[in-house]
């Protein structure tokens, strides 16, 4: 199932546009985007048709494999520091937490490098299909109260 969402184009970088997203609703429940304490995030997207800064547009969401890739946000550093607490097990406490410190030091910059990579691929990217209106302020309540 696709997710569509309606965004603003913000900007434009040779392939890339830059599109705004509004929290909404849908969003609660899904935290794939990280708003955290914004309720608005830029982010880089593909485009299949052509458009200018500050249009509305719709867009379609990458959510297969989006989800999955996040699990390496958090058991790889988990991983990193249980191994560096285990290394120097019988050493004594200090030697235990020095090892559970370098080893979660040694995967926050592995899990950097792979974030990289996973936004430069292009189907982890959202795309622009198409130039949307701004619902009306009767549109907006009816989705709200549905």
């Amino acid at each position: 199932m696709q997710r569509l969402e309606r965004c603003v184009v913000h900007a434009r970088k040779k392939d890339l546009y830059y599109i705004t997203l509004t929290k909404n609703a849908k969003c609660e429940g899904c935290k794939a985007c990280g708003f955290g304490r914004k309720n608005h995030l830029t982010v880089p997207a593909l485009s299949e048709i052509e458009c200018k800064a500050g249009d509305s547009v719709t867009v379609r969401m990458p959510e297969s494999g989006v989800k999955g890739s996040y699990l390496y946000l958090y058991l790889l550093p988990l991983a990193c520091m249980f191994a560096g607490l285990m290394i120097p097990y019988g050493h004594g406490e200090k030697f235990m937490l020095l090892g559970a410190a370098i080893g979660l030091a040694v995967s926050l910059p592995v899990v950097y490098g792979i974030e990289r990579l996973f936004r430069r691929r292009k189907k982890y990217l959202p795309v622009i299909l198409c130039m949307a209106d701004l619902p009306s302020a009767q549109e907006e309540t009816q989705n709200v109260s549905a």
